[in-house]
């Protein structure tokens, strides 16, 4: 009852979750599991559909973001105070590094069968092919992938060093601007990364 009431309060007050929180839930959710075939295993004895963990995790997302709003509004921290934070805790205004991803992605489904995996790495094999023989990055992204960012010729912008999936953290741990990895195999399908431009560590200012 507790629950229904504040997710009820949640909705009065116009608190929303996006499809990225949403996924990066369920990502968490997935990990508390020794491997992503434990996880799908659990899922199918449990009867439980990812639509439906999807709904639980926004509904979930959307009581804390209730609470911490509400918690937010009774804080007030002066100006003084926030300078003095400031200058004695000098690491946590560091932005990290940033990379700028470009990515083709071949989705497989996780609960997909072991012809489904096989036929989505052979089309990365061969989107990695042609990236070989000279094709333009972008050019074969719109050609062979099968998330949102293929319009954008695979452009992910850039993301923090420590924000990534963990198979993209990995891939492009010491990839230098320009380069691009072999294939690599998440619980999504599998993808080819390239690395455009790497912004280095930034000292963030206290009006910023």
């Amino acid at each position: 009852i507790t629950d229904e009431l504040q997710y009820q309060d949640a909705t009065r007050l116009g608190v929303t979750v996006s499809t990225a929180e949403i996924e990066a839930g369920l990502d968490r959710v997935r990990k508390g599991y020794k491997s992503p075939q434990a996880f799908e295993q659990a899922r199918r004895r449990a009867g439980a559909r990812l639509e439906e963990i999807r709904r639980e995790i926004a509904r979930n997302l959307k009581i804390r973001k209730a609470y911490e709003r509400a918690v937010a509004s009774r804080c007030q921290v002066s100006e003084a105070d926030t300078a003095a934070f400031y200058k004695e805790n000098p690491q946590r205004f560091v932005m990290p590094e940033q990379l700028h991803i470009l990515a083709i992605t071949v989705g497989v489904d996780p609960s997909g069968s072991k012809q489904d995996w096989e036929n989505g790495r052979k089309r990365a094999d061969e989107a990695q092919r042609q990236l070989k023989s000279g094709s333009r990055f972008e050019d074969i992204a719109r050609k062979y992938s099968t998330d949102a960012s293929k319009d954008k010729g695979g452009d992910m912008g850039f993301i923090h060093r420590g924000r990534m999936a963990d198979e993209f953290e990995r891939a492009t741990a010491t990839m230098k601007a320009g380069d691009t990895s072999d294939v690599v195999q998440s619980i999504y399908g599998y993808h080819i990364i390239r690395v455009a431009e790497i912004k280095p560590p930034e000292k963030r200012t206290l009006d910023r």
